[in-house]
Protein backbone atom coordinates (compact mmCIF):
# COMPACT_ATOMS: atom_id res chain seq x y z
CA UNK A 1 0.00 0.00 0.00
CA UNK A 2 2.83 2.00 0.53
CA UNK A 3 3.93 3.23 -3.13
CA UNK A 4 0.41 3.17 -3.94
CA UNK A 5 -0.57 6.05 -1.08
CA UNK A 6 2.79 7.78 -2.14
CA UNK A 7 1.93 8.34 -5.43
CA UNK A 8 -1.25 9.63 -4.51
CA UNK A 9 0.20 12.10 -2.36
CA UNK A 10 2.45 13.21 -4.76
CA UNK A 11 -0.10 13.58 -7.17
CA UNK A 12 -1.79 16.04 -4.48
CA UNK A 13 1.48 17.86 -3.83
CA UNK A 14 1.88 18.88 -7.66
CA UNK A 15 -1.66 19.75 -7.99
CA UNK A 16 -2.80 23.56 -9.31
CA UNK A 17 -3.80 26.95 -6.53
CA UNK A 18 -7.30 24.94 -6.77
CA UNK A 19 -5.76 21.91 -4.98
CA UNK A 20 -7.49 21.05 -1.60
CA UNK A 21 -5.37 22.60 1.42
CA UNK A 22 -4.61 18.48 2.64
CA UNK A 23 -2.82 17.16 -0.66
CA UNK A 24 -0.46 14.94 2.01
CA UNK A 25 -3.69 12.90 3.19
CA UNK A 26 -2.26 10.00 2.51
CA UNK A 27 1.51 10.30 3.69
CA UNK A 28 0.08 12.42 6.67
CA UNK A 29 -2.79 9.38 8.14
CA UNK A 30 -1.20 6.54 6.66
CA UNK A 31 -1.31 5.01 9.79
CA UNK A 32 -4.90 5.09 10.35
CA UNK A 33 -5.52 3.87 6.63
CA UNK A 34 -5.87 0.00 6.79
CA UNK A 35 -6.49 -2.16 3.79
CA UNK A 36 -9.15 -4.81 3.40
CA UNK A 37 -7.93 -7.49 0.57
CA UNK A 38 -11.17 -9.01 -0.18
CA UNK A 39 -13.44 -5.65 -0.82
CA UNK A 40 -10.33 -3.77 -1.74
CA UNK A 41 -11.25 -1.10 0.38
CA UNK A 42 -9.16 1.11 2.50
CA UNK A 43 -10.55 1.47 6.18
CA UNK A 44 -10.10 4.74 8.19
CA UNK A 45 -9.73 3.32 11.87
CA UNK A 46 -10.00 6.67 13.41
CA UNK A 47 -12.47 8.95 14.12
CA UNK A 48 -15.76 8.51 12.73
CA UNK A 49 -19.48 10.02 12.86
CA UNK A 50 -22.60 7.19 13.99
CA UNK A 51 -22.91 6.03 10.11
CA UNK A 52 -18.78 5.02 10.23
CA UNK A 53 -17.94 8.12 7.79
CA UNK A 54 -14.20 9.01 9.28
CA UNK A 55 -13.03 12.70 9.91
CA UNK A 56 -10.39 14.64 10.97
CA UNK A 57 -9.61 18.24 12.07
CA UNK A 58 -7.52 20.65 10.69
CA UNK A 59 -7.35 24.31 11.61
CA UNK A 60 -10.40 23.91 13.87
CA UNK A 61 -12.05 22.67 11.09
CA UNK A 62 -14.14 19.15 11.04
CA UNK A 63 -13.07 16.92 7.15
CA UNK A 64 -14.15 14.04 6.02
CA UNK A 65 -11.60 11.62 5.48
CA UNK A 66 -13.49 10.34 2.13
CA UNK A 67 -13.62 13.54 0.87
CA UNK A 68 -10.00 14.83 1.62
CA UNK A 69 -8.79 11.45 0.06
CA UNK A 70 -10.34 11.83 -3.06
CA UNK A 71 -9.05 15.49 -3.18
CA UNK A 72 -5.59 14.29 -2.60
CA UNK A 73 -5.95 11.79 -5.28
CA UNK A 74 -7.09 14.64 -8.08
CA UNK A 75 -5.45 17.12 -6.81
CA UNK A 76 -8.91 19.04 -7.32
CA UNK A 77 -11.36 20.17 -4.51
CA UNK A 78 -15.00 18.79 -4.95
CA UNK A 79 -17.35 21.09 -6.46
CA UNK A 80 -19.51 23.07 -4.80
CA UNK A 81 -23.04 21.36 -4.85
CA UNK A 82 -21.61 17.79 -4.71
CA UNK A 83 -20.85 14.88 -2.43
CA UNK A 84 -18.14 11.91 -2.92
CA UNK A 85 -20.00 9.34 -3.27
CA UNK A 86 -18.82 5.11 -2.51
CA UNK A 87 -19.03 2.44 -5.11
CA UNK A 88 -18.46 0.05 -2.68
CA UNK A 89 -21.07 1.33 0.44
CA UNK A 90 -18.65 1.16 3.17
CA UNK A 91 -18.63 4.73 4.63
CA UNK A 92 -14.94 4.49 6.23
CA UNK A 93 -13.54 3.72 2.83
CA UNK A 94 -10.59 6.19 1.99
CA UNK A 95 -9.93 4.35 -1.31
CA UNK A 96 -9.76 6.98 -4.18
CA UNK A 97 -10.78 4.00 -6.93
CA UNK A 98 -13.82 3.26 -5.03
CA UNK A 99 -14.86 7.19 -4.73
CA UNK A 100 -15.97 9.71 -7.04
CA UNK A 101 -18.02 12.99 -7.03
CA UNK A 102 -22.37 12.92 -8.01
CA UNK A 103 -24.91 15.01 -7.01
CA UNK A 104 -27.22 14.37 -3.10
CA UNK A 105 -29.52 12.93 -5.73
CA UNK A 106 -27.39 10.64 -7.18
CA UNK A 107 -26.28 9.63 -3.31
CA UNK A 108 -29.74 9.74 -2.38
CA UNK A 109 -30.68 7.26 -5.47
CA UNK A 110 -27.47 5.10 -4.45
CA UNK A 111 -29.12 4.56 -0.59
CA UNK A 112 -32.01 3.67 -2.03
CA UNK A 113 -31.07 1.23 -4.73
CA UNK A 114 -28.59 -0.54 -2.45
CA UNK A 115 -30.73 -0.02 0.94
CA UNK A 116 -29.02 2.19 2.92
CA UNK A 117 -31.96 4.40 2.85
CA UNK A 118 -33.80 2.00 4.96
CA UNK A 119 -34.83 3.09 8.75
CA UNK A 120 -33.68 1.22 12.29
CA UNK A 121 -32.41 -1.76 11.76
CA UNK A 122 -33.54 -2.58 8.23
CA UNK A 123 -30.54 -0.33 6.95
CA UNK A 124 -26.92 -2.20 6.14
CA UNK A 125 -25.19 -0.01 8.32
CA UNK A 126 -27.00 -0.35 11.56
CA UNK A 127 -24.70 -1.23 14.42
CA UNK A 128 -27.92 -1.61 17.07
CA UNK A 129 -31.68 -3.64 16.92
CA UNK A 130 -34.52 -2.06 17.06
CA UNK A 131 -35.38 -2.61 20.32
CA UNK A 132 -31.99 -2.18 21.62
CA UNK A 133 -32.40 1.33 20.10
CA UNK A 134 -35.65 1.69 22.22
CA UNK A 135 -33.78 0.83 25.14
CA UNK A 136 -31.19 3.27 24.36
CA UNK A 137 -33.42 6.04 23.93
CA UNK A 138 -35.41 5.45 27.19
CA UNK A 139 -32.21 5.13 29.46
CA UNK A 140 -31.07 8.78 27.79
CA UNK A 141 -34.19 9.79 29.05
CA UNK A 142 -34.15 8.63 32.15
CA UNK A 143 -31.30 9.98 32.83
CA UNK A 144 -28.34 7.32 32.73
CA UNK A 145 -25.33 9.25 31.31
CA UNK A 146 -24.66 8.68 27.96
CA UNK A 147 -20.87 7.40 28.35
CA UNK A 148 -22.16 4.35 29.97
CA UNK A 149 -25.08 3.82 27.77
CA UNK A 150 -22.18 4.09 24.94
CA UNK A 151 -20.02 1.53 27.08
CA UNK A 152 -23.11 -1.08 27.44
CA UNK A 153 -23.76 -1.22 23.96
CA UNK A 154 -20.31 -0.57 22.52
CA UNK A 155 -21.38 2.21 20.26
CA UNK A 156 -20.28 6.22 20.41
CA UNK A 157 -21.34 8.27 22.88
CA UNK A 158 -22.37 10.66 19.73
CA UNK A 159 -24.45 7.54 18.37
CA UNK A 160 -26.49 7.88 21.43
CA UNK A 161 -27.20 11.15 21.60
CA UNK A 162 -28.25 11.26 17.99
CA UNK A 163 -30.66 8.45 18.79
CA UNK A 164 -31.93 10.71 21.83
CA UNK A 165 -32.59 13.73 20.04
CA UNK A 166 -34.05 12.34 16.57
CA UNK A 167 -31.45 12.96 14.42
CA UNK A 168 -30.72 8.94 14.37
CA UNK A 169 -33.82 6.94 13.41
CA UNK A 170 -36.25 10.01 13.59
CA UNK A 171 -38.95 7.49 13.60
CA UNK A 172 -38.32 6.52 17.15
CA UNK A 173 -38.02 10.00 18.45
CA UNK A 174 -40.20 10.31 21.41
CA UNK A 175 -39.41 7.46 22.43
CA UNK A 176 -39.56 7.37 26.61
CA UNK A 177 -40.77 11.00 26.72
CA UNK A 178 -42.77 10.79 29.73
CA UNK A 179 -45.67 13.69 29.87
CA UNK A 180 -45.39 16.66 32.23
CA UNK A 181 -48.46 15.86 34.15
CA UNK A 182 -48.81 15.00 37.93
CA UNK A 183 -47.46 11.76 38.35
CA UNK A 184 -50.49 9.00 38.97
CA UNK A 185 -49.98 6.90 42.16
CA UNK A 186 -50.42 3.20 40.47
CA UNK A 187 -47.86 4.34 37.27
CA UNK A 188 -43.42 4.31 37.60
CA UNK A 189 -41.69 5.61 34.79
CA UNK A 190 -38.38 4.62 33.73
CA UNK A 191 -36.40 7.65 36.07
CA UNK A 192 -37.80 6.16 38.64
CA UNK A 193 -36.63 2.93 38.13
CA UNK A 194 -33.18 3.75 37.28
CA UNK A 195 -33.15 6.06 40.48
CA UNK A 196 -33.82 2.83 42.49
CA UNK A 197 -31.78 0.49 40.69
CA UNK A 198 -28.99 2.55 39.69
CA UNK A 199 -27.35 3.54 36.32
CA UNK A 200 -25.04 0.60 36.07
CA UNK A 201 -27.84 -1.67 36.84
CA UNK A 202 -30.65 -0.21 35.18
CA UNK A 203 -29.77 -1.50 31.73
CA UNK A 204 -30.24 -5.07 32.39
CA UNK A 205 -32.97 -4.49 34.85
CA UNK A 206 -35.29 -2.26 31.89
CA UNK A 207 -34.38 -5.07 29.71
CA UNK A 208 -36.11 -7.47 31.52
CA UNK A 209 -38.89 -5.83 32.67
CA UNK A 210 -39.23 -5.19 28.73
CA UNK A 211 -39.48 -8.84 28.30
CA UNK A 212 -42.39 -9.34 30.75
CA UNK A 213 -45.79 -8.45 28.90
CA UNK A 214 -47.15 -7.84 32.19
CA UNK A 215 -44.61 -5.28 33.34
CA UNK A 216 -44.58 -3.56 29.16
CA UNK A 217 -45.50 0.05 28.54
CA UNK A 218 -48.62 1.10 27.94
CA UNK A 219 -47.75 3.41 24.90
CA UNK A 220 -48.27 5.90 23.57
CA UNK A 221 -50.95 6.15 26.65
CA UNK A 222 -48.53 6.38 29.01
CA UNK A 223 -44.84 7.20 27.05
CA UNK A 224 -42.72 5.02 28.91
CA UNK A 225 -44.67 4.78 32.59
CA UNK A 226 -46.11 1.15 33.60
CA UNK A 227 -48.25 0.08 36.47
CA UNK A 228 -46.58 0.19 39.83
CA UNK A 229 -47.93 -3.01 41.26
CA UNK A 230 -46.84 -4.88 38.94
CA UNK A 231 -43.48 -3.00 38.10
CA UNK A 232 -43.01 -3.99 41.99
CA UNK A 233 -43.58 -7.32 41.75
CA UNK A 234 -40.89 -8.13 39.08
CA UNK A 235 -38.64 -6.40 41.01
CA UNK A 236 -38.93 -8.34 43.78
CA UNK A 237 -38.75 -11.55 41.58
CA UNK A 238 -35.15 -9.78 40.77
CA UNK A 239 -34.49 -9.20 44.21
CA UNK A 240 -34.31 -5.58 43.60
Amino acid sequence: MSDSVNDQATLGNNCPKTAPSHPSFFTTFERFILPEPNSGCWLWTSTATPPGYGWFRRSGKMIYAHRAAYEASTGQRVPVGLVVRHSCDTPSCVNPDHLSVGTKADNGRDMRERGRSLLGSKNINAKVTEDEARTIIRLAHAGVTQPLIAQKFNIDQSAVSYLKTGRRWPHLKGVGIVPKTKPDGMLIDDAQIVERVGQERAIGVLEKLDADPHTARYEPIYKGRRYRPQVEKKLAELSL
